[in-house]
């Protein structure tokens, strides 16, 4: 059985652990939208937007191997053809 994870809101120390688990899920599955995967400063850079929302952290010792968030809807380049529609 896997060790059991901490989990702390996220800080800006630990962009660079959330964009590396991130970039698997980007480049080897269809569960992001995203075209490229952030790097470290482009992670921070989110965790900052306005208005901030929460970011958190799952983390085994000082390795982050799990977070998740609250991001603006509908902000990622894939959805660039998108539109909402109310009938």
């Amino acid at each position: 059985m896997a060790q059991a994870a901490d989990l702390r809101p996220a800080r800006f120390g630990d962009a660079a652990g959330i964009a590396a688990v991130y970039r698997a899920y980007v480049l080897a599955t269809v569960a992001s939208f995203e075209e490229q995967p952030p790097d470290a400063v482009e992670i921070a850079r989110r965790m900052v937007d306005r208005p901030r929302l929460p970011w958190w952290v799952a983390v085994r010792g000082s390795a982050v191997v799990g977070y998740c968030y609250a991001a603006h809807y509908r902000s990622r380049p894939a959805y660039r053809w998108s539109v909402d529609c109310s009938v």
